[in-house]
């Protein structure tokens, strides 16, 4: 019996022993980019404070908001992207509020919006809200206070509440 000799090219396993390593290397190739693409932002954008290993926020606002016993609620109009704030607890109501919307998942989308004062309301309208997820974060004129909520895929309201907890 005579064996023959085939092309290197033409065996199976040269092109596993190939592929395998190849293909690793375009796969981190890939998550290089996708890395590299996402930017080094943090999914809270407040300003810390980095002690070797243990990170620092100011929660004074936080702290400040559960003392005032504020709460609120956040509702959206879908259609024309109109945003109305309440608010209970708020003894001497600020006439401009901050309200930030951080998009979940991209930083480059984070919207602040500044509501304006009418009645016991603020109001204020957004664009581009629709079919997607939103930490809403509202803050006082001085930024004495915070509260912060959710709006989930599609939804129009939000409980505004501090971000820390009482503690009970």
């Amino acid at each position: 019996m005579s064996e023959q000799s085939r092309a290197w090219f033409r065996e199976p396993m040269v092109w596993l022993i190939i592929a395998l390593p190849l293909s690793a290397v375009v796969a981190g190739i890939i998550t290089l980019m996708i890395a590299i693409r996402s930017g080094s932002t943090d999914a809270v954008p407040d300003v810390v404070k980095r002690t070797a290993q243990i990170q620092e926020s100011d929660m004074d606002a936080d702290r400040h908001a559960i003392e005032l016993g504020l709460r609120g609620e956040l509702v959206l109009d879908p259609q024309n992207g109109a945003i109305t704030v309440r608010l209970l607890g708020l003894t001497v109501p600020d006439n401009t509020l901050t309200l930030k919307l951080l998009h979940a998942g991209r930083a480059s989308a984070d919207q602040e919006i500044r509501l304006i004062r009418a009645n016991d309301a603020w109001l204020g309208r957004a664009e581009g809200l629709a079919g997607q997820v939103w930490n809403v974060e509202v803050v006082g004129e001085q930024a004495a206070w915070r509260l912060g909520g959710r709006l989930d895929l599609d939804a129009t309201r939000s409980e505004l509440q501090p971000m820390l907890s009482t503690g009970d």
